[in-house]
């Protein structure tokens, strides 16, 4: 099999923090690229979960309203009213 280089550029810091815990389980970061890449290839996925933050909920913008909606609870200047929550079937 014919053998190509691969550059990555990464922070230095992250680099030398995943140097470390490869080393610290006996392996290169050669050889764990290597397993990633074979598992991605195996599994036709990330071999991991990863977090989609794109829920707006979470938004920056609606995490601003929320912290200022608490503290006008907590200063008194708004009062916390608690509802029943509804329950809708799917169509």
């Amino acid at each position: 099999m014919a053998e190509i280089a691969l550059n990555i550029m990464m922070d230095a810091e992250k680099v030398q923090s995943v140097e470390k815990v490869c080393d610290d389980i006996g392996m290169s970061l050669h050889e764990m690229f290597e397993i990633f890449v074979d598992r991605v290839i195996e599994q036709k996925q990330v071999p991991f979960a990863i977090p989609v933050e794109s829920d707006p909920f979470f938004s920056e913008a609606n995490l601003a309203e929320l912290r200022k909606a608490i503290a006008d609870v907590n200063s008194g200047k708004e009062k916390l009213i608690i509802r029943e929550l509804i329950e809708v079937e799917d169509d």
